[in-house]
């Protein structure tokens, strides 16, 4: 009984690995994907920030520096035309926390958010993507907007 369990070990192992090492590479693709989306946004790119999601997402806002706390809607394209204005923007992923089963995948993202060069706010990015003729594009976003507890979201 022994050596056919061992025999069923050894022939599991090559499986389990070869499972476990597509699943960093999706993880990795869908970080990169929404790094993409960040870098579009501090470099005003807005060829690259349409790469990143599909036209018709959309994107939740949780607004908690106003009393009471305002949650606001819009499409994700509408977002490009304040890659077209003045002011300059920078967000900055504190962590990552991704979970991807086959072609859809979440993200949950610790920020902080920078205008001008100057801190606005941090908050939690809660990415939706989708694998859409094979790349990973975000399909929803909702986020916080916090100016208070940033300290803690630098941790994990």
């Amino acid at each position: 009984m022994k050596k056919v369990l061992k025999l069923i070990g050894l022939i599991a192992l090559p499986l389990i690995s070869f499972s476990q090492s597509s699943e960093p590479t999706e993880v990795q693709a869908v970080q990169a994907t929404i790094q993409h989306f960040f870098d579009a946004i501090e470099k005003k790119d807005t060829s690259l920030f349409k790469s990143t999601l599909d036209p018709a997402g959309q994107v939740w806002v949780q607004n908690q520096t106003k009393e009471p706390m305002q949650i606001s809607n819009r499409f994700l394209r509408q977002d490009i035309a304040m890659l077209q204005g003045e002011q300059q923007f920078m967000e900055k992923a504190l962590h990552f926390d991704i979970k991807v089963h086959k072609g859809m995948a979440m993200a949950w993202v610790a920020y902080e958010f920078w205008r001008n060069g100057k801190f606005s706010h941090c908050g939690i990015d809660a990415f939706t993507l989708m694998k859409i003729e094979e790349n990973w594009k975000i399909v929803s976003l909702s986020y916080s907007v916090e100016t208070s507890g940033c300290e803690e979201l630098k941790s994990p």
